[in-house]
This record gives C-alpha cells, sequence and structure tokens, in this order.
C-alpha cells in the first residue's frame, strides 16, 4: 500500500518544499518521541 504511493507520487520529483513538508512531520514525530523517552515519564 505505501509502496504504490511512492510508485505514483516520487519523492524525488517533488520540488523540495514539498518534500520538506513530507519529512519535517515525520521527524517532528521521532524528535518527540525521543525526548519523551529520555525524559522518562
Amino acid at each position: 500500500m505505501l509502496s504504490r504511493f511512492f510508485q505514483q507520487t516520487s519523492v524525488l520529483a517533488l520540488p523540495w518544499w514539498q518534500r520538506v513538508l513530507l519529512v519535517a512531520p515525520v521527524c517532528l514525530v521521532l524528535w518527540l518521541g525521543v525526548m519523551w523517552a529520555l525524559g522518562g515519564e
């Protein structure tokens, strides 16, 4: 399902700002997860 999405819309074919919009939320969630884990709560 996800691979089909990437075949239809190649991330490399997108403008740089659309790539940033796709990657930024993922990085934000990962960063928040790490901060939460290191916080020990």
